[in-house]
């Protein structure tokens, strides 16, 4: 089995304000919407650290190629 390089992702203290923010309001609504735009929101981050090229327009010093 072949090994991958694992990235690592940075989540900027704003953006997971904004999530949180986001999912409490949604959650008034929804609990259930809540609860997958919080998991969405992870696999997506998760699914980055393996494949960070699924998003090329993520460019910059921040890019780290493994950890």
């Amino acid at each position: 089995m072949e090994r991958r390089n694992k990235y690592g992702v940075i989540v900027s203290e704003r953006a997971a304000q904004m999530l949180v923010s986001h999912a409490a309001f949604l959650a008034q609504v929804s609990p259930e919407a809540a609860e997958r735009l919080t998991a969405e929101f992870e696999k997506a981050a998760n699914s980055l650290e393996l494949m960070p090229q699924r998003c090329p327009w993520l460019t910059g010093e921040f890019m780290d190629n493994g950890i």
